[in-house]
């Protein structure tokens, strides 16, 4: 059999045989092309197998229809009999496409599960210059397929973890290929950081576990691998996740599939319009919640519209994007009650998306989730006029912020109802430079809200960018192994990794 590190170098060989930079987003194609491989050749293995178990019971070889039935029945998913990838291995080199793209979309047809996933791209897409050739050159094509046709997929040769480690293991290559572009950030997370809070939360077995904006799925499958080191069964956790881009939705399905787990994952917006609902007001609650948001997402609800001088004309940013304006914030409303804490500015999602995390939590709930720094200060506290002149009131950031250490609180920073819990846990900054597509400084904020007595008012709070705790490469800093969490956790279940980590003796307000 392969093994992880084999299978990794050998599939990751397909983005030389043409399709990198030949086709944006290139690893859809491969990843696809992968899939459909793994698919047939499985399929046959499991063909093969069947044909054994009925030699071994009844002695003797099946006839033409007992093998027809033993061909057609029993699989994972259906591969129509023309649709198998040596029909499109041999066809001529000039139905290549026109055979890929029939094979996919008629397993897609068959398996209801697959559609939009096995073929999620279109590989007979004309060339968009009217010329008439295709846009993925058959030859392009054909190298790409005949350099994984040696390559046996099926379970005899390699295990759904090899296979699917092999699968993330592409997924990294294809971030670090692209560490500066903001399209490694919305499908990759550093598995140092998912390691850090998988290990904080600890995914229980026969538990549900959340990711809302879950990219190729990594934390999912890191909470089932969690969770088979503890029971020996990775299954053992329900998994849900939801993913706005398709491309992306279909790669998680992908890696859930190689991996052989089951899973939720739904394509949409989290915020407009959430999947998971326990009704048509309040958002499904899960006990585990992990997830690595799109930092400081400007136009969160989709309402901005292009700022104009008195002239008419759009007003700029210095990037050359259109300055936005928004409504006015009094006539908002979340249908699905969220939002408790307090309505964020238009302009930046970061605390849409803690409020929603937060949301999704069951009574006894924990979550860890990758931050931007600045939702650990961003926002104006209660001055006086004696303090600075104006008296001026908290903004809605800083009283969410509050909020999540305290209870809700209204405008005049009085406590609404009479839930003051802590909800945070513990807060882990984070170095700069750690995350694809982004130099920002993060931070990891844990919420509980099943907290021990003896935790209720503390946060663990841990300097984790401090030097010598991480290490700096020239285009990215990185956390080594020694530099992430040795497994061992305080009794709320928040990471103990360093001594002199300080423990606050009440809540802070910023």
């Amino acid at each position: 059999m392969l093994s992880k590190q084999q299978l990794g170098s050998l599939l990751w060989g397909i983005a030389d045989t043409g399709l990198r930079g030949k086709v944006e987003d290139y690893k859809a194609y491969i990843l696809s092309l992968l899939f459909f491989k793994r698919l047939s050749d499985n399929y046959a293995w499991e063909t093969s197998c069947r044909v054994k178990e009925f030699e071994g019971t009844y002695g003797t070889a099946p006839n033409d229809k007992q093998l027809t039935r033993l061909r057609e029945e029993g699989h994972a998913f259906v591969v129509p009999s023309d649709s198998f990838w040596k029909n499109v291995r041999d066809a001529a080199l000039e139905k290549k496409n026109e055979r890929l793209d029939y094979a996919v979309n008629q397993i897609a047809e068959r398996n209801p599960a697959l559609r939009g996933i096995i073929n999620s791209v279109r590989w007979n897409e004309p060339a968009p210059d009217g010329s008439g050739a295709k846009k993925i050159d058959p030859e392009v094509a054909s190298s790409a397929i005949n350099y994984l046709d040696p390559i046996p997929l099926d379970n005899s040769n390699v295990s759904p973890d090899v296979l699917g480690d092999a699968y993330e293991y592409l997924i990294k290559k294809f971030a670090d290929e692209n560490k500066k572009g903001a399209t490694a950030g919305q499908f990759y997370t550093p598995p140092e950081v998912r390691d850090i809070i998988i290990r904080t939360i600890q995914p229980q077995a026969d538990s549900t576990f959340y990711d809302p904006t879950c990219g190729s799925a990594g934390f999912l499958i890191d909470g089932a691998k969690f969770v088979k080191q503890q029971t020996g069964d990775a299954k053992r956790i329900r998994l849900f996740g939801q993913e706005t881009i398709w491309n992306t939705w279909a790669i998680a399905n992908i890696n859930m599939l190689l991996h052989g787990l089951d899973a939720q994952i739904k394509q949409g917006n989290t915020v407009k319009a959430p999947w998971f609902k326990a009704d048509e007001s309040r958002v499904r609650q899960f006990d585990r919640v992990a997830s690595n948001f799109p930092f400081s997402e400007e136009n969160w609800w989709l309402n901005g519209t292009p700022k104009k001088d008195a002239k008419g004309k759009p007003v700029l940013k210095k990037n050359g994007s259109p300055q936005l304006e928004y409504p006015d914030k009094d006539e908002f409303s979340d249908r699905f009650d969220r939002l408790v804490y307090g309505i964020p500015p238009f302009s930046n999602g970061d605390f849409v998306f803690l409020q929603h995390i937060v949301a999704s939590l069951s009574e006894k709930g924990r979550a860890g989730v990758v931050c931007p720094q600045g939702v650990l200060f961003r926002g104006q506290p209660a001055k006086t006029e004696e303090e600075d002149g104006q008296k001026r009131k908290p903004d809605d950031e800083y009283l969410i912020r509050s909020g999540f250490l305290t209870g809700i609180r209204d405008k005049d920073d009085k406590l609404v109802g009479e839930d003051t819990r802590n909800l945070i846990e513990a807060i882990v900054v984070l170095p700069d430079n750690l995350f694809y597509g982004t130099t920002i400084p993060g931070a990891l904020v844990f919420f509980n809200k099943d907290k021990p007595a003896d935790r209720a008012d503390k946060v663990l709070m841990v300097y984790g960018a401090r030097e010598g705790w991480y290490k700096e490469t020239p285009d990215q800093n990185v956390l080594l192994p020694h530099d992430v969490l040795p497994g061992k956790h305080c009794e709320s279940g928040a990471p103990s990794k360093r001594a002199d980590a300080t423990t606050a003796d009440r809540p802070p307000q910023t």
